[in-house]
Formats: structure tokens, sequence, C-alpha cells
């Protein structure tokens, strides 16, 4: 009553001189659930499950490159987020205290980062967010936004306490003419 993938594979057999077919077939479902797991991992942060570095890049490039095929004005904001003094975090109040702080701060940009963008975990404490300019917000409207949600405090293991963080801001296209820029 479902469909699934399978492989088949046939071979000929002759038998008393009449040609015949033997037809082997496999489900394949699990095979295909692993490589898609591993396909996910090759792209994305696994304690996030934000996308990483290369897949940011290429989800960029593929947006840009579909928004000037389409003839639509490709015009972003590009955020690059580096946590200040994580280490102290890590160092004082354990390592899952960072990671769960890590995956906070990672949910807080996915909600202010809004539909339409790209936000990636790039590397160790460090967060790039690609957000396509809408007309209703200006910059420094949503930068504020993304600003209250760092400054939020953290909660774990009783222990409250707050994120702080350096951005770097450019714009799309007048800063540069690809996601490396």
């Amino acid at each position: 009553g479902h469909v699934f993938p399978i492989e088949i594979t046939l071979s000929k057999l002759d038998l008393d001189d009449v040609n015949q077919l033997v037809a082997i077939v496999r489900d394949v479902s699990d095979r295909h659930r692993q490589q898609e797991r591993l396909n996910y991992l090759a792209d994305h942060d696994v304690m996030t499950g934000l996308p990483n570095r290369r897949c940011f890049e290429h989800r960029v490039t593929a947006m840009l490159v579909d928004a000037e095929r389409e003839g639509q004005p490709s015009e972003g904001w590009m955020v690059f987020l580096d946590m200040d003094d994580f280490k102290l975090i890590n160092d004082n109040l354990g390592h899952k205290a960072g990671d769960h702080a890590l995956v906070a701060l990672s949910r807080r940009l996915v909600s202010v980062a809004g539909e339409g963008a790209v936000v990636a975990r790039y590397s160790g404490d460090e967060f790039v967010i690609f957000r396509p300019v809408l007309q209703n917000q200006t910059l420094e409207h949503w930068i504020d936004h993304l600003l209250a949600a760092l400054r939020q405090p953290v909660a774990f293991d009783g222990v409250e306490f707050m994120l702080s963080g350096t951005l770097g801001i450019s714009l799309w296209p007048e800063d540069g003419h690809n996601s490396q820029d």
C-alpha cells in the first residue's frame, strides 16, 4: 500500500533451450535513508541543525542566481556574527553550557532572520546570515531586533548568563559579488 525504492537485478538463465530471466528485487529504503542522512550531515552542523559554511555558500549563490535569472532585484544583507568571549562560557560553566548557548542563539537567529533568509553556523562560535531586503523593513530596524535577540539571557542548569557578539554587515551587491566576498 505504499511506494518505496527498490533495486532490481536481472540475470539471463537458459534451461532446456528456453531463455528465462531471473529477477531479484530488493527494498533499498534503509540505504536511501542512510544516504539522505549522510547528505544532511555533509551540509549541516550536527549540534544546531543549521546549514554549515559549504551549504550556506551554495544556498546564497543559488538564491542570487535564481533572482537574476527571473529578472528580480537581488539585494540583500549579509551579517557575520562572532560571539564575544565564548571561551569564557566553556571554561567557567562547561562545554554543555556552551553547546546550550549555541543552540539557543541559533534558534533566535533563525527566528529573527525571517522568511527567505539563510542562517548558518559558519564555524565554532561564528554565525552568518544572508537576508534578502524586504521593502517594509530597514536594515537598522532588523539589526536592532537581531541585537535584542542576542542580548537575551541564556539559562542553563540553574544559571543565567548573557551573550554578546560582534557584527559585521555588508550589503549585496554593493559590497560583494558572491557569497564569499
